[in-house]
């Protein structure tokens, strides 16, 4: 049994600085939305903030090894100007309100990254839910390395049916000192933090081991390695520290005994009632619609309607298509699979949309749209450890502007 899940040195702007100018949102959102990363460095302009930390991947196009220096310089001077308070081997206990009135739980530390693999047959303790795109690993790790610290977006899942990790984390509510209280910019509801206190850190550890022994025996009822917890969100970005960690660790073995070893993250529960799934639509464009469509039917020609139902939109037009899987992952990869190997043949773009309506106010004549179908929280470890990885987008945990906020820090010096 490998202590997977730990207490983090963390750093927080003193309480002097406006919390609300420095948390700002994960930088793979609003990708297509440059003006809200332009509302964000306004409303940030003239004081310290995360935006100078990260590079949101709506400016990919614009901005290169120039920002990149920028990014670092930044991150320096934070430290010169010690504009940090320290929290030495902490836990923080947050709860996040989210736009329809629910709070999200959760417990800040780090992961050590010799448990992770981001590969999609991994049999690591910790492993990607959906299928890691190699592109966009790079851009993160050019931000990571030679940086002097790490703000994080990413959220690990556990398989907590009893909620015995975030529940005993809870009791900081009480316990805790609150380490941070405020309204996130731009819509992003509310967040607070407790730091644990040194008996509900005890606890928590103690209850983290009976969780990792409950998981290896999950693991033993279906002849599979063990899945302690699934990356949810920020997956490119831990594939990214990974990188970085085992580039530095094949220069200098030392690295290992490093704090490159580790990645600040959020632990959440994927069974708590907050945690509400999403299916992640498709749009193909820059096609003969009518072909593609076609094509896919042909592709399932002969499936019972004991498949998984799919709807397909081609203009005012729409058919169902029934999928031959055993499940809606297995549907979900079958369609993506269709879909690499018609533009890799006939050329066009496919892009990934949340929400039913928006897809539909979308397709026009020359595209085609397909409803994908929502898979199920239950069964998500289980499928993992059985299958592998779900095939990319193919789902989506709460809406954009829920999403983490980048908040603490972490030292990544060596």
């Amino acid at each position: 049994m490998i202590d997977v899940f730990k207490p983090a040195d963390i750093l927080l702007p003193a309480k002097e600085f406006a919390p609300e100018k420095w948390a700002v949102i994960a930088c793979d959102q609003f990708t297509s939305e440059p003006e809200y990363w332009q509302q964000v460095r306004a409303i940030a302009d003239g004081t310290y903030s995360a935006v100078n930390l990260i590079l949101p991947e709506a400016e990919l196009g614009e901005r290169g090894d120039k920002d990149i220096r920028q990014i670092h310089s930044a991150m320096y001077q934070y430290m010169q100007d010690e504009i940090y308070d320290p929290y030495p081997r902490a836990f923080i206990y947050v709860e996040r309100c989210q736009a329809d009135g629910s709070v999200r739980k959760g417990i800040v530390g780090c992961i050590d990254l010799e448990a992770y693999d981001y590969h999609a047959e991994a049999q690591a303790l910790v492993r990607a839910s959906e299928k890691t795109v190699e592109e966009r690993i790079p851009s993160r790790v050019a931000v990571r390395e030679g940086a002097a610290t790490e703000t994080s977006h990413v959220i690990l899942y556990a398989d907590d049916e009893q909620d015995l990790l975030v529940g005993t984390a809870s009791g900081a509510k009480q316990t805790g000192r609150c380490l941070y209280d405020f309204d996130l910019m731009m819509d992003g509801g509310h967040i607070t933090g407790w730091l644990l206190s040194e008996q509900d850190e005890d606890r928590l550890s103690q209850t983290l081991r009976t969780y990792y022994a409950r998981q290896e025996e999950k693991a033993g009822q279906i002849g599979r390695e063990p899945l302690y917890f699934a990356v949810g969100d920020g997956n490119h970005s831990l594939a990214a520290a990974k990188a970085c960690y085992e580039k530095a660790k094949a220069a200098d073995p030392a690295a290992s005994e490093s704090a490159l070893r580790y990645a600040l993250v959020e632990l959440e529960n994927i069974h708590d009632p907050a945690q509400v799934f999403h299916p992640i639509h498709r749009i193909v464009r820059g096609i003969d619609p009518k072909a593609f469509a076609q094509g896919l039917h042909c592709r399932f020609a002969g499936s019972s309607e004991t498949g998984i139902p799919v709807t397909v939109l081609t203009g005012a037009e729409e058919t169902t298509l029934y999928v031959p899987a055993e499940d809606p992952a297995g549907a979900i990869s079958a369609l993506q699979a269709y879909i690499d190997d018609y533009i890799a043949a006939e050329g066009g773009e496919v892009d990934y949309i949340h929400g039913a309506s928006a897809l539909r106010s979308m397709v026009d004549a020359s595209s085609t749209g397909i409803l994908m179908p929502l898979i199920g929280k239950d069964d998500f470890f289980r499928d993992i450890m059985q299958e592998g990885c779900f095939a990319r987008k193919t789902f989506s945990i709460g809406n954009a502007k829920d999403k983490r906020y980048y908040l603490e820090v972490r030292n990544i010096e060596r």
